[in-house]
């Protein structure tokens, strides 16, 4: 008998977790807490650009840009460089030596993630690509500041 409550508990348990999953749409929900709805959010039309103050360990520091149009995400240009300005996503041979330890480079992982940015619509449910963590990490932390700006 206590099997059967344990399973039937566990299997409640399981069902509300799968049910308050994320739909991948970026939402607010103004703080209530009494089960309000939520609202998907909106972004001014307008052309948001972020950069990190300043230079990481390697000598790069990420930027984006990211386009609204519509109140939605339409682009995204996201890329790292070099003190020079030289690119991190057209570096050939930086590509060639991540693709070399990891299985990809920055030309392949920088274009993933902006597809998916424009896709989902909410940084937070971008999807870290295997292999590029680290720049999965600053594109999203990019990401969030730039569009800091474009909330409505």
């Amino acid at each position: 008998m206590k099997k059967i409550i344990l399973m039937c508990l566990s299997l409640a348990l399981a069902v509300s977790v799968l049910s308050a999953c994320n739909t991948g749409k970026q939402v607010e929900d103004g703080g209530d807490t009494t089960g309000g709805t939520q609202t998907e959010v909106s972004y001014k039309d307008g052309s948001y650009k972020a950069e990190a103050d300043s230079f990481d360990e390697h000598g790069w520091k990420p930027v984006i840009t990211i386009e609204v149009k519509d109140g939605k995400i339409s682009s995204v240009d996201y890329d790292e460089v070099n003190e020079a300005g030289a690119s991190k996503e057209t570096d050939e041979e930086y590509n060639k030596n991540m693709k070399d330890k990891v299985g990809l480079g920055p030309a392949e992982a920088i274009p993933q993630l902006e597809k998916d940015l424009v896709e989902k619509q909410d940084v937070n449910a971008v999807d870290t690509v295997t292999g590029a963590t680290g720049t999965t990490n600053n594109f999203k932390t990019m990401a969030n500041k730039a569009l800091e700006e474009a909330k409505n």
